[in-house]
């Protein structure tokens, strides 16, 4: 599914603060698998979902994402095929859009669309069907925008969004760490009915060492840029 292959990640080349974080880095991701990924600060847990899906550029090496090699796609056509969530709840939700707007421009991700030709009855009744599904409360604030809504209702938005279009690959980057507990625990039961009833592969950062034992089926930790630790679920 996803293979990183001698990877090597360098901060502030040629400088006197450089700093090499991932060197020769291989690690692989088989299709199905949500992993929880563990470690202390600036250990490389956000920086390795950076390198995957292009906003941070590796000096060598190669991604491959279902048998392609996708090192040389920018963020945007990477965007295309992976899904993330940020740790900000406001990150996720295009501010001056209502809620039904946000998640109509998502349903029509890869594809060609206007949004100023108007919202169908086939796409609200889909997203209505979606969101009345997961017994999210939302979908009785379509017309709302993400400023009306709390942190814990737009990370939620934000997180059904990123895989309304089906990606193959979700990212998570510590996406419950700016809620309060109890929106963090609602987000993250969501999270896991989500990735488990569409057979994502999931991939998420948390220091939360509670939510990464509990949820997924493998957990890595990541210590100075290396692979401290990489157990199945039956290890855990």
């Amino acid at each position: 599914m996803l293979s990183i292959v001698n990877a090597n990640l360098v901060f502030n080349e040629d400088t006197n603060i450089e700093k090499q974080l991932f060197e020769n880095l291989n690690i692989h991701f088989n299709k199905g698998e949500f992993v929880t990924i563990i470690g202390d600060n600036g250990a490389g847990k956000s920086s390795l979902l950076n390198l995957i899906s292009g906003s941070c550029a590796i000096k060598s090496g190669e991604i491959i994402l279902n048998g392609n090699d996708i090192l040389k796609e920018s963020e945007w056509k990477r965007a295309k095929y992976i899904g993330r969530v940020f740790q900000s709840p406001a990150v996720g939700l295009a501010p001056d859009l209502t809620l039904l707007e946000n998640f109509t421009v998502m349903l029509h991700k890869n594809k060609k669309y206007m949004l100023g030709r108007g919202l169908s009855k086939s796409d609200k009744e889909i997203i209505f069907k979606e969101l009345k599904s997961l017994n999210v409360n939302l979908e009785n604030k379509l017309s709302s925008r993400p400023n009306e809504l709390s942190g814990g209702q737009c990370q939620s938005a934000a997180l059904i969004m990123a895989v309304l279009a089906n990606p193959l690959l979700l990212l998570l980057d510590e996406h419950t760490a700016a809620l309060d507990p109890q929106f963090a625990k609602s987000v993250i039961k969501l999270t896991e009915q989500i990735i488990t009833e569409r057979s994502l592969t999931a991939l998420m950062v948390t220091h939360n060492i509670s939510d990464a034992l509990r949820y997924g089926n493998r957990m890595i930790m990541i210590k100075n840029g290396n692979i401290h630790l990489d157990i199945s679920c039956e290890k855990k």
